[in-house]
């Protein structure tokens, strides 16, 4: 079982969750920087194979092809490393009350799903998991039951997926346009409010262009990311067979 989980849907309930079970009933959000990680250190593939990372996480860089539409000798050539992070589920994969997964997409463009997992991914499985802890919730036979991986990734050009695009010629630049847009006003408040976003779109996209030395950014699109988020599913279909095996083999639960 595996769920796409749009997360600008659920971001008040996950910050009202965040604000409840903080003391005492969740750890607190992890932070990038709490435990230093390198991505490069993980070599891409195109199967699932998850290392250890951010104190309780585990990540992985799944390839996929830089371009889908391509001839299939080509999209062998040129291809992205999508950074995926998991939040494993509080039960083993091959436990009857587990639920699958859920990919989370952090809204954007440009939001990062690996930090959302860091610093949300707790408080979304507070919310979509069993009301109690396992073995309890096995003994609720009018609850549901089900406890869930979380996953997200950064999709292309963004963060930890390679290869990256940067819009900017500098820090200062990013920053400058990123705090005008408090000057505007909230989006489709007002027919000006409106126009300026929409100019500041078009010139970020200009400036995308220019900086755009590798020729990525035609790539960079929502069918593209789709196809990424369907590989994903068959990758982490693949993942949990295996590792289902791997217990069966070993005569171990996880």
């Amino acid at each position: 079982m595996f769920i796409a989980l749009w997360y600008a849907a659920v971001a008040g309930a996950v910050q009202g969750a965040s604000a409840q079970f903080d003391e005492g009933h969740l750890q607190k959000p992890l932070k990038a920087d709490d435990r230093p990680f390198n991505w490069h250190n993980i070599e891409p593939s195109t199967h699932l194979q998850y290392v250890p990372c951010y104190n309780g996480l585990q990540c992985a860089r799944l390839h996929v092809p830089l371009n889908w539409n391509a001839s299939k000798e080509e999209q062998l050539q040129k291809r992205a490393a999508i950074a995926i992070a998991r939040l494993p589920a509080k039960v083993s994969v091959n436990h009857p009350d587990y639920g699958g997964a859920i990919l989370i997409n952090p809204e954007g463009p440009g939001e990062s799903g690996v930090d959302h997992v860091i610093s949300r991914g707790r408080a979304i499985q507070t919310i979509v998991d069993a009301s109690s802890d396992p073995p309890v919730a096995d003994l609720e036979d009018n609850h549901p039951s089900k406890f869930f991986d979380i996953l997200g990734f950064d999709p292309r050009g963004v963060k930890y997926t390679t290869p990256s695009l940067d819009c900017f010629s500098d820090a200062f630049s990013q920053q400058t346009w990123l705090l005008t847009r408090m000057d505007y006003g909230a989006m489709f408040e007002t027919n000006p409010s409106l126009a300026m976003e929409w100019a500041r779109t078009e010139v970020l996209g200009r400036s995308c262009s220019l900086e755009d030395e590798g020729g990525i950014l035609r790539y960079l699109n929502t069918p593209q990311v789709v196809k990424d988020m369907f590989a994903f599913i068959e990758a982490h279909g693949e993942w949990r067979e295996t590792k289902v095996e791997d217990m069966v083999i070993s005569g171990k639960e996880s």
